[in-house]
């Protein structure tokens, strides 16, 4: 809110979280190098991310199963998320405590 006042402008965001492995690393050429993520995990991340209205965190079973106690979730239901033959359950992260 903020920052919308300061700049006069509305941001909107959407966020998709989801937990495991990763392969990260600088990938490139000689000419343009870029530090990147890339694997499953990444990938149901930003397809939860696809999914997610503007101001919503949409997050994974797993995450959620991980946080325990420690997240307020909304179940979203069952998804069909680009690129996977199975429904993903989906969960909106309301809050996280500490």
């Amino acid at each position: 809110e903020e920052i919308n006042r300061a700049y006069r402008m509305e941001l909107q965001y959407s966020l998709g979280i989801h937990v495991g492995e990763a392969v990260v690393g600088y990938l490139g050429t000689q000419y343009a190098v870029n530090y990147t993520a890339i694997g499953d995990t990444v990938n149901l991340a930003k397809r939860l991310q696809e999914k997610a209205a503007p101001g919503q965190i949409l997050v994974s079973d797993l995450l959620v199963q991980k946080l325990g106690r420690q997240a307020q979730v909304k179940p979203v239901g069952k998804i069909k998320l680009k690129g996977r033959e199975e429904t993903a359950m989906v969960y909106e992260l309301l809050e996280l405590s500490s």
